[in-house]
Order: structure tokens, then C-alpha cells, then sequence
């Protein structure tokens, strides 16, 4: 008779426990059903405390464009009359003036490149006064002959450029004030040519005034490291 091998098996060592069961080994994915149960009730959760998709939240803040923000403070630009008119006027004198002071300022040295800038600056806002001149019914005038020679030199001939330009900011100042006082016959496309040609003599002036107080600003630098 054949002994049962089971039956008959070795007792197991006392430093060996006993299995009376092997458990079989779940599926692949069934040991995420509860992590993942724990999950899914959370994403319900917030599910329902974030909007639906496709719906902006009740306090919805509304986009600011770069043009909006540029509008923010800014005044709607007042179309010319003849108070804005005079004004500009005004503002050329001051600038005419302060060019004089510079082109007076003593042994004032011009590159030859300045030269030619300044000259065509001045007489670039000249022709522009005279055209706003007449617009206005200023019959224009020929340019003073001191502004056409050079027999004193460059720097007589810009300041006869500039006493030019006075002369006809001068006129203009008077017309607008006639015009004021008679009541305005200028249409607003009339007053926009105006204010264009105002705009335009200023800007020349401005150059101008920069030129020469570079130059100026370079000849102060030269004195001092000579002295």
C-alpha cells in the first residue's frame, strides 16, 4: 500500500506559519475601483460647485482692451476755432523769440550740417505762416530782402528769417483778431487748414530751437574744459 503524500507530508518547521488559503490576485485595474470611487465622488463634488461649462460665473469681469485703457481720462479733441487759433499764434511768438536769443548768443559756432538745417527750418515755418496768412485774406508779402543776402554773414540772414516769421505771426494775430470781432466767415475745413499750417510752422521752430541748443549746449562743454 502506497503512503497518501499529503496525508504523510513533514511537519513544517516552527519558524514557518501555516497557509491554509492562497488568495487569488485580483485583475489588473480592480485595485483602483475604490481610489477610484473616492475620486469620481470628488470631481462630482466640485462638478457642482464650479459653473456649468460653457457659462461665465455671475460676477463676470469684463475684458479691458489696450484702447480702452489709452480713453481712460482722455478729453475729446476741441476742433479749432479762433481762440485756439490765437493760441498757437501765441505759443509760435514765444518759440520765434527764444530762437532769437539763441542765434544772438555770443560767438555762436554752426556746423556747417546746422546750417543748412536751420536755414531750411526757418524758412519751411515762413512759408507756412504765409499760407496760413493767406487763407485768413492777408495778401502775402514778399520775404524782407535782409533775409536773402548773406553780406553780414549766416547768422544775420537766420535772424532775418526770424524777424520774417514775427512779422508774420504778427499779421496773423491781428487778422484773427478782426475776424473775432466782425464775426467768423471761416468754414471748419478752413479752420482745420489753419490750425494744420500753425502746426506745422511750430514744428520747424522747434527743430530749429533744438539745433541750436545743442550747439550751444556743445560750445558751453568746449569753454569749460578750455578754462
Amino acid at each position: 500500500m502506497m503512503a497518501d503524500p499529503i496525508n504523510d507530508k513533514e511537519p513544517l518547521p516552527s519558524d514557518v506559519s501555516a497557509t491554509s488559503k492562497i488568495e487569488a490576485i485580483p485583475d489588473i485595474g480592480d485595485e483602483h475601483q475604490e481610489v477610484g470611487g473616492k475620486d469620481q465622488a470628488f470631481a462630482n463634488l466640485m462638478q457642482e460647485k464650479s459653473p456649468a461649462q460653457g457659462q461665465m460665473p455671475s460676477s463676470k469681469v469684463t475684458a479691458v482692451s489696450p484702447f480702452d485703457l489709452a480713453g481712460i481720462g482722455a478729453k475729446p479733441i476741441a476742433a479749432p476755432n479762433i481762440d485756439t487759433l490765437t493760441h498757437q499764434v501765441g505759443v509760435a511768438q514765444n518759440t520765434l523769440s527764444a530762437v532769437h536769443g539763441q542765434l544772438s548768443y555770443p560767438n555762436l559756432k554752426l556746423k556747417a550740417s546746422q546750417k543748412y538745417l536751420v536755414k531750411n527750418k526757418l524758412m519751411d515755418a515762413n512759408n507756412h505762416l504765409r499760407a496760413a496768412n493767406a487763407k485768413m485774406g492777408i495778401s502775402p508779402e514778399a520775404a524782407p530782402e535782409s533775409a536773402t543776402t548773406k553780406e553780414s554773414g549766416p547768422i544775420a540772414q537766420y535772424l532775418g528769417y526770424v524777424t520774417d516769421g514775427m512779422n508774420q505771426l504778427e499779421a496773423a494775430k491781428k487778422q484773427l483778431g478782426t475776424i473775432s470781432a466782425q464775426g467768423s466767415n471761416l468754414s471748419p475745413a478752413e479752420f482745420m487748414l489753419l490750425q494744420l499750417k500753425f502746426n506745422k510752422a511750430q514744428q520747424e521752430l522747434d527743430f530749429t530751437s533744438a539745433v541750436l541748443g545743442k550747439s550751444i549746449e556743445g560750445f558751453k562743454t568746449i569753454m569749460n574744459v578750455q578754462i
